[in-house]
């Protein structure tokens, strides 16, 4: 068996099942892995911090819909942001945005807001509504419309 970190994936399973809450949770699971990162690296951990932060940034401005955008705001290429997060996110900036847009496309139906798609997807930068829609039904398993109905209270 490849071991990928050198942590005791059994002890920090049992200290993460019987940790009362999230926070213990992830104070068990940042335990075990600082010793982890203090052997790291140092610029590859400024690195993936760096697209961490800029995933971050993606998240936080639903706005920002464009690989280019994001390069531009991070002050590189299109190329160097492509190749940083398939290296260290493991997916394309693409990839990633497509992601938080179709949560934020599930968020206004979530929070019950009246969503009229092609103006949802005009927003959040698809093509056009069909585009939306083909996106969302392979994500999340159901239409757009069937989405929203599911949704109301009844």
């Amino acid at each position: 068996m490849r071991q990928v970190l050198a942590v005791d994936d059994e002890r920090l399973g049992e200290r993460m099942a019987s940790a009362p809450d999230g926070a213990e949770r992830s104070a068990s699971l940042v335990a075990a892995l600082e010793p982890v990162l203090a052997q790291a690296d140092p610029e590859r951990l400024r690195l993936a911090r760096e697209v961490a932060r800029i995933a971050e940034v993606a998240a936080d401005q639903p706005e920002m819909v464009r690989v280019g955008d994001l390069a531009a705001y991070a002050g590189m290429s299109v190329r160097t942001l492509q190749r940083l997060f398939l290296e260290y996110a493991g997916v394309s900036p693409s990839w990633m945005l497509r992601r938080l847009r179709l949560i934020e496309a599930a968020e206004r139906v979530a929070r019950g807001q009246d969503v009229r798609w092609a103006d949802v997807a005009a927003e959040l930068g698809y093509s056009d509504q069909a585009h939306l829609s083909r996106d969302f039904t392979a994500a999340v398993g159901q239409a757009p419309s069937a989405y929203a109905a599911a949704q109301r209270p009844t």
